[in-house]
């Protein structure tokens, strides 16, 4: 199972998952706002006769879903950076008892 490598920063995924996140998390932001808020928010105002009643209600749906995915991701994010980092771990554990138990074969044939 090698899915990515690590960050060698303990504690933190590396700064290019976070940059990732903000983008998407950005262009969500807008994709909803404009959606939700200025599409259908804009035809059920003028629907309704209310001036922006709608458009209020879909633009704090559209923040509230888009902070749903933020917090969704980050959580994922490092979920996922904390198992790659146990794998590693374990993987060199692995590596260094190995290596012990070829050295003490090499000490026996010598």
């Amino acid at each position: 199972m090698n899915r990515k490598k690590p960050s060698s920063d303990k504690g933190s995924p590396p700064a290019y998952t976070y940059l990732r996140i903000a983008s998407t998390f950005g262009i969500t932001l807008a994709a909803n706002i404009y959606i939700l808020s200025v599409l259908l928010g804009g035809w059920l105002d003028e629907r309704y006769g209310t001036s922006v009643l709608f458009r209020l209600i879909f633009l704090f749906v559209a923040l509230l879903s888009a902070f749903m995915y933020l917090w969704k991701r980050v959580v994922i994010s490092e979920r996922v950076e904390k198992e790659l980092r146990a794998e590693a771990e374990k993987e060199a554990r692995e590596k260094e008892e190995l290596e012990r138990k070829m050295e003490s074969l090499r000490r026996g044939l010598k």
